[in-house]
């Protein structure tokens, strides 16, 4: 059975800049239009965005974007 992943559509490195403190930012619900405070873990994810293969070669990039900024 395969595992599910979470995956950030927006990276999460982008996603800070939109931040004061770091960790959290206000996200604007679509179906609501209500604004809420949430964690950048929590931001801009949906499960199984990409296959296992493809998700391996984002890891590499992620690490080299991580240790850049």
């Amino acid at each position: 059975m395969p595992t599910t992943k979470r995956t950030h559509y927006a990276p999460e490195v982008y996603l800070r800049g939109f931040s004061q403190d770091g960790e959290k930012i206000w996200q604007i619900e679509k179906s609501t239009s209500i604004a809420i405070r949430t964690g950048i873990k929590n931001a801009a994810v949906i499960t199984n965005l990409y296959t296992p293969e493809v998700e391996a070669g984002l890891a590499k990039i992620r690490k080299l974007v991580s240790q850049t900024y």
